[in-house]
């Protein structure tokens, strides 16, 4: 095989592993799309992928099993070439969300691209990659640097983009002979001791699937400009940040709505930082426990507080491998697989930016998760004066409805808290109505 073999990153395996029991259908295959309107070149964008594809190593990886072990090749050309297809008609997200399903062979390519022609001047990207080599800040490299590249293309300049420090490979090296610290390991036993699977999750209690089953769709929510402005002036009067304020709402809903008290929210953590990772493409995102016991007569003031304190806390020990985090609980007859650690996934994002390429408009298309890998991940991402809200759901835990009554009530509890940070969740639960009676 080409390349020097390297071991996987913490991150790399914990997703390898979860791999392996899901077969062809795979919950890490990550879509990013854009539509184009405009007198595209397609040949010149092609050539930009390429180059970007060139310029970035994890694009270009194969995950391998050599000598019993699982190892990762950086190839040095680009592994697929770009594919064409004409539209094949039809609705554009569910188009998408269908080709986004598309098993992807690590062992080949993490990547694959496609641009579909809906006419001569109507074009849409899609970018079908694998998690394993992918976090939120890679796609905002990616909006930032193909855009760059293509202008590049179609100009004859040389792209105006920073030199990379951070190599794959060498940070997979350290980070395994850093290995596992075995106090953090002893801090999220004790941390995480006596939790308990979430029994029901809202809008109202009723019994949940042992399994999640491969159904998933897509709920979304935009919160305005004077409900952002609300949450970030919460956020300051107490002396927290919106991620806080977030997290605590999400803890109120579950308290008001179906009387769960001690809520384990699954919300990732970066481990950029170093100037030599933060422009590296790659999977430097991880999932971190986070622990919120929100009494019914707590008010959101005390929640936030709550929720701080815990923050700042596991904060100190986020080089822990989510994978080691769950295997290594000390109940384990509570939790019998890190399914039940974070069915709720809660993820704040920054705007990730808009792809520019000259003389076209280009639009981000959101189209949701190829397969579940949570019963609920919600994004909330701030774009100018607005808070987008999605959410990946199972369909085996949510009808439809539900879906859209669990967001609504969200946004509701968000409204609450900020017009009055004494509210607790015995009051929010009159006002969502009755946890005890189901539609």
């Amino acid at each position: 095989m080409t390349g020097e073999a390297y071991p996987l990153t913490f991150e790399e395996e914990s997703i390898w592993i979860s791999e392996q029991l899901f077969r062809r259908r795979s919950p890490y295959l990550e879509t990013w799309a854009q539509r184009i309107e405009g007198p595209l070149d397609p040949e010149a964008l092609r050539r930009a992928w390429d180059a970007f594809v060139l310029r970035h190593a994890a694009l270009r990886t194969r995950f391998l099993l050599e000598d019993g072990g699982t190892v990762q090749r950086f190839a040095p050309e680009p592994p697929s070439e770009m594919e064409r297809e004409q539209w094949p008609g039809g609705e554009l997200e569910a188009v998408l969300r269908e080709a986004g399903r598309r098993p992807l062979d690590l062992t080949r390519s993490p990547y694959r691209a496609t641009l579909y022609k809906r006419s001569p001047l109507d074009h849409v990207l899609l970018v079908q990659v694998h998690h394993i080599i992918v976090d939120d800040v890679s796609l905002s490299i990616l909006t930032e640097e193909l855009g760059a590249l293509y202008n590049a293309q179609v100009t004859g300049e040389p792209p105006a983009l920073p030199p990379l420090a951070g190599d794959p490979g060498a940070y997979a090296v350290a980070q395994r002979a850093a290995g596992v610290s075995p106090a953090a390991l002893d801090f999220w036993a004790d941390y995480l001791a006596d939790v308990t699977p979430l029994p029901q999750l809202p809008p109202y209690p009723r019994p949940q699937p042992p399994r999640r089953g491969p159904g998933t769709d897509m709920v979304s929510v935009v919160l305005p400009a004077e409900t952002r402005k609300a949450v970030r002036d919460t956020a300051r009067a107490l002396r927290t940040t919106p991620h806080v304020v977030f997290a605590a709402t999400m803890a109120m809903t579950f308290s008001a709505t179906v009387e769960v008290e001690d809520v384990v929210l699954g919300t990732p953590t970066s481990r950029r930082g170093a100037a030599e990772l933060d422009r590296m493409f790659g999977c430097l995102t991880d999932l971190m426990p986070l622990r919120v016991h929100v009494p019914r007569t707590m008010s959101f003031a005390e929640a936030c507080a709550t929720t701080k304190k815990n923050v700042l806390t596991t904060l100190r020990h986020r080089q822990t491998p989510y994978a080691a985090i769950s295997s290594n609980l000390r109940s384990a007859q509570s939790l019998r697989s890190s399914d039940n650690l974070a069915r709720v996934v809660l993820v704040i994002d920054d705007d990730p930016g808009e792809l520019v390429l000259p003389g076209l408009r280009c639009e981000r298309v959101y189209v949701g998760a190829a397969w579940p890998k949570f019963d609920w991940c919600q994004y909330v991402v701030e774009s100018g004066d607005e808070y987008l809200v999605r959410a990946d759901y199972a369909t085996g835990c949510f009808t439809p409805e539900e879906a859209e009554r669990m967001l609504a009530q969200w946004a509701t509890v968000v409204a609450a808290v900020t017009a009055d940070t004494t509210v607790t969740p015995g009051r929010l639960g009159e006002l969502l109505g009755s946890p005890a009676t189901t539609p």
